[in-house]
């Protein structure tokens, strides 16, 4: 299936499992009209029931803003159906709910999604061991803070961690993290603020682990393979610097680009040394494999459930944060939200399991997005249900639709306020 197609296909799931929500509340509480029309067109294509609901077909494309909803009147003609907060004869916390039922249903299914990724995948991941053994390979940025080639992270805010992946994912929780480190013989501190999480990028990577690495694959007509580089050599110097990880090694090219230099490397039981010219690319053309040991763990059923009910609300809560900082914070945004096959390649490629999880965390951002004042969230369409709670009188449409225009308008000035603060950090 091309991946495009998928990719909608992906969008049309998330939005029929929204739609499917709001349905189910709605026949739940009896907030609804007796005979709704879904779609474009005059006449329906089918007619069914649905307990006590009629619903007539039409040209129905299942994306927001391209999903039209109708209503029949008592003289059979269509109509603009009513929102949840208009049924003003149902009690106020069934419209509430109703409202957000689409939200609710979506963080449902994002936890059913993330709990079967967790139990059928085996977890792969490089463990506190292959740290202790190698140590790590601080980037430029790791290195303005005080981090050095070799430095062995023995604890996050005097926490243990036990993955290598922990050594990023725990400046999303702090405002500032310590890292308890052991260089030589000294065990040392080094302190980093919640905003460095900004600053990464593909090409600031924080931290690297300092070991080896040997060739996969050697790109043919290109520099390496010209040079006379084989898969399964393993390269440990340029000229007379001493080079470990395959990142120290292409940190180390960029530096030398158009030079001459001496690649020595082990081949087997020998110790070769091989000349090259660096191209402008800084790239000599071949494919690595770092040479460390992974651990594999399977999680029980219990485990994955656990684990599938939780990575919802964590991904709202770095939504929230990431949004709180992006409207009032000082960072650049260097990053787009791509869809589901976008974000699979980002981690390694496409996989239908990789797939399902990409989707799942994209049911749960969306599942956030309805508890933002935006314009038609259901945050925005619970305003009129709290001015009728706390001063005992209806909305209008039109003042719903006044309220949706402004918020319009303050989404823009927010957009404008953020291109101003990019603007002005470039000088």
């Amino acid at each position: 299936m091309h991946p495009p197609l998928i990719t909608i296909l992906a969008y049309v799931f998330i939005y029929l499992i929204y739609l499917t929500g709001k349905f189910l509340f709605c026949l739940r509480f009896g907030i609804h009209a007796q005979h709704l029309f879904l779609g474009f067109g005059k006449n329906p294509a089918f007619t069914c029931s649905l307990g006590r609901v009629k619903i007539s077909l039409g040209l129905f494309i299942p994306l927001p803003f391209l999903a039209k909803f109708y209503a029949y009147n008592n003289e059979g003609v269509k109509e603009q159906i009513k929102m949840e907060w208009e049924y003003f004869e149902k009690p106020i916390h069934q419209r509430l709910i109703t409202n957000f039922g689409g939200a609710i249903f979506m963080t449902f299914t994002a936890m059913v999604f993330f709990t079967i990724v967790s139990f059928m995948s085996k977890d792969v991941y490089i463990g506190k061991d292959q740290i202790d053994k190698y140590g790590i390979y601080p980037d430029s940025i790791a290195r303005s803070y005080g981090f050095e080639k070799g430095d062995r992270i023995t604890a996050i805010n005097d926490q243990p961690y036990g993955r290598f992946t922990d050594l990023k994912a725990r400046f999303l929780d702090q405002d500032q993290t310590v890292f308890t480190i052991e260089r030589g013989d000294d065990e040392l501190e080094v302190i980093t603020e919640q905003d460095l999480i900004y600053k990464l990028n593909e090409s600031n990577y924080l931290f690297a682990i300092n070991a080896p690495f040997k060739l996969s694959r050697v790109s043919e007509k290109s520099q390496a393979e010209e040079m006379g580089l084989q898969k399964g050599d393993i390269l440990v110097g340029i000229n007379q610097r001493k080079i470990t990880s395959i990142e120290e090694f292409v940190e180390t090219l960029g530096y030398l680009v158009g030079d001459s230099i001496q690649v020595h490397l082990e081949r087997g039981d020998q110790v070769m040394m091989l000349k090259a010219v660096v191209p402008v690319t800084g790239k000599l053309g071949f494919y690595s494999k770092t040479l460390v040991e992974y651990t594999s763990y399977k999680r029980s059923l219990f485990e994955a459930i656990l684990e599938g009910i939780s990575e919802p609300f964590y991904i709202m809560s770095v939504n929230i944060k990431a949004f709180v900082k992006h409207v009032f914070g000082d960072t650049v945004e260097n990053k787009k939200l791509s869809g589901p096959i976008g974000i699979a390649e980002l981690f390694g490629g496409f996989s239908w399991l990789r797939y399902t999880k990409i989707t799942a965390l994209l049911l749960s951002v969306f599942a956030f997005y309805e508890f933002l004042p935006f314009p038609r969230t259901a945050m925005t369409r619970s305003i009129p249900l709290a001015a009728e709670g706390f001063f005992k009188k209806c909305w209008s449409f039109e003042t719903y639709r006044r309220i949706n225009k402004a918020l319009w308008v303050i989404i823009l000035m927010i957009f404008l306020w953020s291109v101003i603060k990019d603007i002005m950090l470039l000088f």
